[in-house]
């Protein structure tokens, strides 16, 4: 994988993360604001996101890592 792949991977991982972020958010307003009503949704979209920006944020850490190994290699 050259630098440049290495560095679209890590801005698109970038995006994913803050996407990830901003939607988990919002699922969790939405969630809360439902209860107060006393409607009760289905908590799988909070938990989905959540496991979703987990695994983004541990590729985007490899991606950072390699980027790293590269610099301390030139």
């Amino acid at each position: 994988m050259s630098l440049k792949e290495i560095e679209e991977k890590y801005d698109q991982l970038k995006d994913a993360v803050e996407s990830l972020r901003m939607a988990l958010w919002y699922a969790e307003e939405a969630e809360e604001a439902c209860e107060r009503t006393g409607i009760f949704p289905s908590h799988h979209a909070v938990m989905e996101l959540g496991e979703a920006q987990y695994e983004a944020e541990q590729k985007l850490a490899e991606v950072e890592s390699k980027l790293r190994e590269l610099e301390g290699s030139l």
